[in-house]
C-alpha cells in the first residue's frame, strides 16, 4: 500500500507542493467472497480434422467431455487418437492446460500415422481469425482523471485522481490549485533567466562527435583539426568524448583510421601507434606515435612510474557533490564482471588470493578539489592505476558521481538529502536523474540532462623527454565546449 502512495505521490511536482492541497480520500479493498463451488461452465471449442476439411463446434466442461464428445462427432469410436492445437501441434493432455486455454480455441484430431502440418496459405487466414484471440488481462491500475472547477472564476481549478489497483484497492486524490497563476509566473521567469544565460537550442553539448553521421574521410579531418602538439614522431590529439579507441572489426574508431591519418600527416610509411589513450566517454588526450621504438620507450616509461607510484596523467572532473576532504586517495579493489549482457565495474569488499588471480586489482587514484559550486565541485584526478571506468568508480564510492556518467551514477542513492551507497550487484546502469536546482544552474531540461556528456577530461600528460639530456614535457589539451559552459554555470574556475 506504501508502494501505491508513493508511486501516486509523483503526479504533482515538487516545485508546486506550496501551493497545492491535498487530500486524500481512505483506501478501500473490495471484499471479494468466495463464489460456492459449482459445475464449471461449458466452453466453445473447435476441433478439425488433421486435412482441415471437417471443422465442427464443439461445448465442452472439461477435457474429458471434450474428448467424449469428439469421439461421438466425428464418429471415431474406438479409435485411438490424440488432441493437439491446431496453429502449432502442441499436445493437450492436462485438464489443468485445456482450462488455461482462450475460448474458440482450435483443436486438430490426429489419428494412428497423421501427423500435424502447418496450415496452408489458403488457410492461413481462417487459422488466424479463430486462435489468434487476444488473451485476457488483468489490469495493474486503472487511474481517472477529473478536472473541475469550484468557483467558475478559477483560473485552474481542481483535479481528483482515482485509482484501481488490480481491481482490488481503490483510492483518490484530490489536487486544489489555489495560486496558479503566481506559478505560471514564476516558470516564465525562470525560463526567462535560463536564456539570458545562454539559450541550448537542439543543441546543447557542443563539440560532441556524431559518429552514426561520419565517414571515415570525415573522421580524419576531425581527428587531424583535434591535433594539440606535433614533435618528432609524437603526435597529440584532443580526442572528443563518444570516440572508442578500439572495438570489433567494421566499426568506425580511432585505431582504425590510424592508415590514413598517418597518410594525411605525410607519414609515408610510418605507422602511427597507440601509446596513450582515454576511454570511448572521455574526452582528452591521446598519444601516438610514428616510431615503434619511441612507442616502446613511453609504454616501459608509464610502467615504471606507476610501479614508483608517480603519476603522469591528471584528469579534471565536475562531480555531483563535494568530497568531504579537499584532497586526498581513494584506494578501491575492482573486478569487471559481465551482467545482463554488459561488462561492469564491481568494487570487491574482502578478495581472496583466488579472486586476484581471476582479474581482482587493487586500484589507486589522487584527487585534489579545485573549485565547488551549486553543489558541485571540480577536481583533479590523478589515476596512479589503470584499471577500466577506475576514475568513475572511484568517485561513486566518495558519494560524489561525474557529472554525465550513466553507468555508475545510480549506485548512490539518497534519503532526506542524506546521500549512500547502493548494492553494485543489483543496481542496473541508468540515466544520471540531476535534482530541479543543478538543473536550473545547467540551464537543462530533464531530456537533455539525460544526454548529457561525461564530464571526465584527459587534461595533462607528463613525459620524459625525447633525448637523455631534454627536459621533460608537459602536454595540455583544452576542455571541450561542453565542459567549459558547465564550469560558467555553476561558477566553478580553474586555478
Amino acid at each position: 500500500m506504501e508502494y501505491a502512495m508513493k508511486s501516486l505521490s509523483l503526479l504533482y511536482p515538487k516545485s508546486l507542493s506550496r501551493h497545492v492541497a491535498m487530500s486524500t480520500s481512505v483506501v478501500t479493498q473490495q471484499l471479494l467472497s468466495e463464489s460456492s463451488r459449482e459445475a464449471p461452465k461449458a466452453r466453445p471449442c473447435r476441433v478439425s480434422t488433421a486435412d482441415r476439411r471437417v471443422r465442427k463446434g464443439i461445448m465442452a466442461h472439461s477435457l474429458k467431455d471434450l474428448l467424449h464428445k469428439v469421439r461421438d462427432t466425428l464418429m471415431l469410436a474406438d479409435k485411438p487418437f490424440l488432441l493437439v492445437l491446431e496453429e502449432d501441434g502442441t499436445t493437450v493432455e492436462t485438464e489443468e492446460y485445456f482450462q488455461a486455454l482462450a475460448d474458440d480455441t482450435v483443436f486438430m484430431v490426429l489419428q494412428k500415422g497423421q501427423k500435424w502440418q502447418p496450415p496452408s496459405r489458403q488457410g492461413t487466414r481462417h487459422q488466424l481469425s479463430l486462435s489468434c484471440k487476444p488473451a485476457k488481462k488483468i489490469d495493474v491500475a486503472r487511474v481517472t482523471f477529473d478536472l473541475y472547477k469550484m468557483n467558475p472564476q478559477d483560473f485552474i481549478g481542481c483535479l481528483n485522481v482515482k485509482a484501481t489497483l488490480y481491481g482490488t484497492y481503490s483510492l483518490s486524490y484530490n489536487l486544489h490549485c489555489y495560486r496558479a497563476k503566481h506559478i505560471m509566473k514564476h516558470q516564465l521567469r525562470r525560463g526567462g533567466s535560463c536564456k539570458r544565460s545562454g539559450p541550448l537550442g537542439d543543441q546543447p553539448f557542443a563539440g560532441l562527435l556524431q559518429l552514426k553521421n561520419l565517414t571515415r574521410e570525415g573522421l580524419v579531418d576531425v581527428l587531424r583539426a583535434a591535433i594539440v602538439d606535433q614533435r618528432g614522431p609524437l603526435v597529440t590529439l584532443n580526442k572528443p568524448p563518444g570516440l572508442p579507441v578500439t572495438g570489433k572489426p567494421g566499426e568506425l574508431t580511432l585505431f582504425s583510421v590510424l592508415p590514413e591519418l598517418s597518410q594525411s600527416l605525410g607519414l609515408r610509411d610510418r605507422e602511427l601507434q597507440i601509446v596513450q589513450a582515454s576511454g570511448k566517454e572521455t574526452s582528452g588526450l591521446v598519444l601516438l606515435s610514428s616510431c615503434p621504438q619511441t612507442a616502446s620507450r613511453l609504454q616501459k616509461f608509464f610502467i615504471h612510474s606507476r610501479r614508483a607510484q608517480r603519476p603522469t596523467a591528471t584528469y579534471c572532473a565536475v562531480t555531483d557533490g563535494i568530497p568531504a576532504t579537499s584532497e586526498g586517495d581513494i584506494q578501491a579493489t575492482l573486478k569487471l564482471e559481465h551482467i545482463d549482457g554488459v561488462d561492469l565495474v564491481i568494487p570487491v569488499k574482502s578478495p581472496s588470493r583466488k579472486d586476484f588471480q581471476e582479474g581482482v586489482k587493487r586500484t589507486f587514484s589522487h584527487f585534489h578539489v579545485v573549485a565547488m559550486g551549486s553543489g558541485c565541485a571540480l577536481v583533479q584526478l590523478q589515476p596512479l592505476t589503470v584499471f577500466p571506468s577506475q576514475l568513475q568508480i572511484h568517485m561513486v564510492l566518495q558519494l560524489c558521481p561525474v557529472l554525465g556518467d550513466h553507468t555508475y551514477s545510480a549506485r548512490v542513492g539518497t534519503v532526506l538529502g542524506q546521500r549512500f551507497l547502493l548494492p553494485a550487484e543489483s543496481t542496473k546502469p541508468q540515466r544520471q536523474v540531476l535534482d530541479e536546482a543543478l538543473l536550473r544552474r545547467l540551464c537543462l531540461t530533464p531530456a537533455q540532462a539525460a544526454q548529457l556528456p561525461l564530464h571526465l577530461h584527459l587534461r595533462c600528460l607528463h613525459l620524459p623527454g625525447m633525448r637523455p639530456r631534454e627536459a621533460p614535457m608537459k602536454l595540455l589539451a583544452p576542455l571541450p565546449p561542453y565542459f567549459s559552459r558547465t564550469l560558467q554555470c555553476l561558477g566553478l574556475r580553474q586555478q
